[in-house]
């Protein structure tokens, strides 16, 4: 059974597209260094008013919930979450 794994997140209005583009980049390469993440996927969120002011998506999917829970703790998910987010 596939785990699905969605954040939602925001970048300051100051935030460069090289930055923003750079954020995406290191979200996309979790996928080679995370066991267990089968894709991830990062999207500009919805624009038209029912995105609540979240500028992007991340949905990540997981073969088992036991890779999930281990994610989180991963030291380049957290390196990710301090260096671009």
């Amino acid at each position: 059974m596939a785990i699905k794994h969605l954040v939602l997140w925001k970048f300051k209005e100051d935030a460069s597209e090289e930055a923003i583009a750079a954020a995406c980049d290191a979200a996309l390469a979790l996928k080679a260094v995370i066991p267990g993440v089968v894709s991830i996927d990062v999207k500009k969120a919805c624009e038209y008013g029912r995105g609540k002011g979240f500028t992007h998506k991340l949905v990540v999917k997981f073969d088992e919930m036991e890779r999930l829970e281990a994610y989180g703790g991963h030291t380049s998910h957290k390196l990710l979450v301090s260096e671009h987010l």
